[in-house]
């Protein structure tokens, strides 16, 4: 034998180990291209509840009086709970809480795709938190990536724990 020769069963047992190395890497960049988007998601939820919920409790909102005009997009910059830094006004909450969800959702930035939110501000009584204030919604059963952001503020020199819960809402299993 003085060249080589290449036999079929060698052919097939190469090929064999070629094909299983090629699709064991389109299956590792499909799971990292999903574990990438993933995490970008879940980043950009929490950025987006974090700074909602800072704009709401830390500023007055744009016009501070937002409460006296037409609760749109033309009239209202930002929205913003407080009175002054941390010490949040009880009527702007109420107002909040009986704003249109669609238009409060959209002044708070949160216009991700099918993504919801509920903001819950609870009063110190002395031993605990107990409800006080609810706006918007709760997570469902279909809810993905529940977000959560807490913090602290003054409502009527009582303490409250304001928290925001961003998720995404699905309808199929695809999310």
């Amino acid at each position: 034998m003085d060249k080589a020769q290449l036999f079929s069963l060698d052919t097939i047992i190469a090929s064999g180990i070629f094909i299983i190395i090629l699709l064991s890497a389109a299956a590792l960049w499909d799971y990292a291209g999903e574990s990438i988007r993933i995490e970008e998601t879940r980043n950009d939820m929490e950025m987006i509840a974090r700074n909602a919920l800072s704009v709401l409790i830390e500023t007055e909102g744009q016009p501070s009086d937002w409460t006296a005009q037409p609760f749109n997009q033309a009239d209202i910059q930002s929205l913003g709970l407080a009175d002054s830094f941390l010490e949040l006004d009880p009527m702007k909450i109420s107002a909040l809480y009986s704003a249109n969800y669609t238009m409060a959702k959209t002044l708070l930035g949160i216009i991700g795709l099918d993504y919801e939110f509920g903001l819950d501000i609870r009063l110190w009584n002395g031993t605990s938190y107990s409800t006080g204030y609810m706006v918007g919604l709760l997570p469902n059963v279909t809810a993905s990536e529940v977000v959560r952001e807490e913090r602290f503020s003054l409502v009527n020199n009582t303490w409250a724990k304001a928290t925001i819960l961003l998720w995404k809402s699905c309808e199929d299993i695809t999310c």
